[in-house]
């Protein structure tokens, strides 16, 4: 989709006609590039781990928001959309 994460860049998607916030959907190991931009546009964020995510991506709070939801295995998001 973008190679440069920010909230600005998720949002040309939704600019299209017909196309909403909340029919945003990321899933993605990084919280600050993948999740946080989705979830500050209105979208969904599906956080899924990987076995090595950089340093500079992970976060020191938790998030609480109903539109984020953090699986296991690709199998567990289905039951999230």
């Amino acid at each position: 989709m973008t190679s440069e994460k920010s909230d600005v860049n998720y949002l040309k998607p939704i600019r299209y006609p017909d196309n909403q916030p909340d029919e945003l959907v990321m899933v993605g190991n990084s919280f600050k590039s993948d999740i946080l931009p989705v979830l500050n546009v209105g979208g969904y964020g599906v956080r899924m781990p990987y076995h090595f995510t950089w340093a500079h991506e992970h976060i020191e709070h938790s998030i609480d928001d109903e539109k984020f939801k953090s699986v296991e295995g690709i199998r567990d998001i289905l039951g999230f959309l």
